[in-house]
């Protein structure tokens, strides 16, 4: 019984040795994806202001070319 018993506690405490590791493996993943994330966010952000500051100069430049044609025309 006494064996037993120790076979038992030995399962237990490699299974929760494994989990352990995998409960690691996974929060290095978790720091891994945060830190991609947060690079993405960045990049999305710097296009949505690229994109931002080609629009509003592309609006500028249509009213310029109404005022010329207007100008000239």
């Amino acid at each position: 019984m006494e064996r037993e018993m120790k076979n038992m506690k030995n399962l237990y405490e490699r299974e929760i040795t494994k989990l352990r590791l995998q409960l690691e493996d996974l929060g290095r993943q978790k720091s891994s994806i945060e830190l991609q994330n947060s690079k993405l966010e960045a990049t999305a952000s710097d296009l949505q202001n690229r994109w931002v500051n080609v629009y509003t100069d592309t609006e500028f430049l249509q009213q310029r070319t109404v005022i010329y044609q207007m100008l000239f025309t």
